[in-house]
């Protein structure tokens, strides 16, 4: 009788120690907030949460990548800022020389011009992140091997993928054309007025009878500034190329000889870069691809065939994301006194200085059209590194952070204690301990009074 009873407490022995462990891994999980601190708690749910963890770990590094390349473009732009404020004031300086101005009123203009071009200088050659220099040419991509017929390579952006050794292969399949009309232009046998209306804007002509052909000609190039349209060997044609170019001629009365009223418009160039159809803009060649963002722009006379260049250099190496080969390089061109204004085709910011081809004493007019194009060529650099910032790193930016929430969301389902549940059977487990501990001191004092009862007898 007494081994029955002895069996009856050892199983209630072991329940309540099966209990108390029980008990003891609920209040663990309860004082780390986690359901598996150990592999054996659940080892196929422990390497999907590390395999989860990695991930998070990953997209919050890529996060750090995007916003410290972002600090980088951002101060570059703050840069460019200044540089626009100070181009600003260079064309206010020229505005105030024209007309007529003493050459002492000049040369106190020039002092001051000659220093904001120095001011420029200097933001071009100190503008640093870190030790990383910005707009000294240093990260700028260069190009070498230009074939004849192209006239400008701009390189935007270069993915990681491309190899720099294969070079550029670019394909014209259509040369860009001028908006304009049949016929040639007539010496006029009675009087005529017309309008031209160019990509510039539009202009009343009028022509007397007995014009020649060059006084027809001249009458239309001296307006040629207003509307964007030019008279050439009898050929009534836009300035530019592509098909914003557009001209309508109407009449007024009479009629302007050999050349017929209506409307033309110009076609852009077409072709490939790197066997990828471009995007074809007057003579230019636009590539935007992953793997390379350039233009490259052919000088009018260039035919149609096979040009090619090489990439020296891809510009500043940007780490967008959170794998080692998540790079893409972007370009940002020197940004200086001798770079700037160029694109005017009459010199750059340097002929400024006192003594330049275009200081205001000499040619106040060249000075300011080339100031325009300065500005210009500003606000492209400043326009292209703010589509960089906004479409690729805060979009990435975004779409990681994004990530980080889904994947943690997952990674706690999977791993995080789900206090409610575990409170539950953690009270219920207490229960069950307090309910076996008042069972077993029964079990005792019923084995006591049995054995007493016998040791009487």
């Amino acid at each position: 009788m007494v081994g029955i009873f002895s069996v009856g407490s050892e199983g209630s022995i072991h329940s309540l120690q099966q209990n108390f462990s029980q008990l003891l891994e609920l209040q663990n999980r309860l004082s780390t907030g986690k359901q598996i601190n150990k592999a054996s708690d659940d080892p196929a749910a422990l390497v999907i949460s590390k395999r989860l963890e990695s991930q998070v770990s990953s997209f919050r590094q890529g996060v750090d990548n995007l916003q410290r390349t972002d600090n980088v473009v951002a101060t570059a732009d703050n840069a460019l800022n200044e540089t626009s404020s100070l181009l600003r004031k260079a064309k206010e300086l020229v505005l105030a020389s024209t007309g007529e101005f003493s050459h002492e009123e000049r040369e106190v203009n020039q002092q001051a011009l000659n220093e904001v071009l120095s001011t420029i200088d200097r933001i071009a050659g100190s503008s640093q992140f870190g030790n990383i220099n910005l707009l000294d040419g240093s990260q700028e991509a260069k190009v070498s091997g230009v074939n004849k017929g192209i006239t400008d390579v701009q390189i935007d952006q270069v993915g990681n993928v491309f190899n720099l050794s294969r070079g550029v292969d670019v394909e014209v399949t259509a040369q860009a054309t001028r908006a304009e009309f049949v016929g040639t232009i007539a010496g006029q046998t009675a009087d005529t007025e017309f309008v031209i209306t160019g990509s510039e804007g539009s202009v009343t002509i009028n022509i007397p009878a007995g014009a020649s052909v060059t006084d027809v000609e001249n009458a239309i190039n001296t307006q040629s500034s207003l509307t964007g349209v030019e008279a050439v060997t009898g050929k009534l044609r836009s300035r530019e190329f592509g098909q914003s170019e557009r001209i309508t001629l109407r009449q007024l009365h009479g009629q302007l000889e050999g050349i017929s009223v209506g409307t033309v418009q110009g076609t852009d160039i077409e072709g490939t870069i790197n066997g990828t159809t471009a995007v074809g803009s007057g003579t230019s060649l636009s590539s935007n691809s992953s793997d390379l963002k350039a233009t490259v722009t052919f000088d009018e006379t260039a035919s149609l065939g096979s040009y090619s260049f090489s990439l020296d250099s891809s510009g500043f190496d940007a780490n967008l994301g959170s794998r080692a080969d998540a790079q893409r390089s972007i370009s940002i061109p020197r940004v200086s006194s001798d770079t700037l204004g160029q694109t005017s085709g009459l010199g750059s910011l340097s002929s400024l200085y006192s003594g330049g081809q275009n200081d205001l004493e000499i040619n106040p007019a060249n000075a300011l059209e080339i100031i325009d194009a300065a500005i210009d060529e500003t606000s492209g650099i400043r326009g292209r590194l703010g589509a960089f910032q906004t479409h690729t790193l805060q979009s990435l930016e975004n779409s990681y952070e994004s990530s980080v929430i889904e994947i943690e969301s997952s990674r706690s389902r999977v791993e995080d204690t789900d206090f409610a549940a575990t409170i539950a059977e953690y009270s219920k487990k207490q229960i069950q301990e307090q309910v076996q501990v008042a069972l077993q001191a029964q079990i005792q004092g019923l084995n006591r009074s049995v054995l007493m009862g016998l040791l009487i007898t």
